[in-house]
């Protein structure tokens, strides 16, 4: 498995890969609460390790050879 990784990505690619998982997974709230109830409020893990409620992506330029 790990020669196929190799084969299609650098270390450098796998690593920002998992990077944007890890983000997007963070980011994604641990509970429901339905429209009905203003009173609660549903956490990610990012919020909880951070205290932040957002995640900020950097912008992604549409001529950006890297991209």
């Amino acid at each position: 498995m790990e020669h196929f990784w190799k084969a299609l990505l650098d270390d450098e690619e796998i690593r920002t890969i998992l990077r944007e998982v890890e983000t997007s997974l963070n980011a994604r709230l641990l509970t429901f609460v339905g429209a009905e109830n203003h009173e609660c409020h549903p956490f990610s893990p990012f919020e909880l390790l951070t205290g932040r409620t957002y995640v900020l992506f950097p912008a992604v330029e549409a001529h950006d050879p890297e991209w």
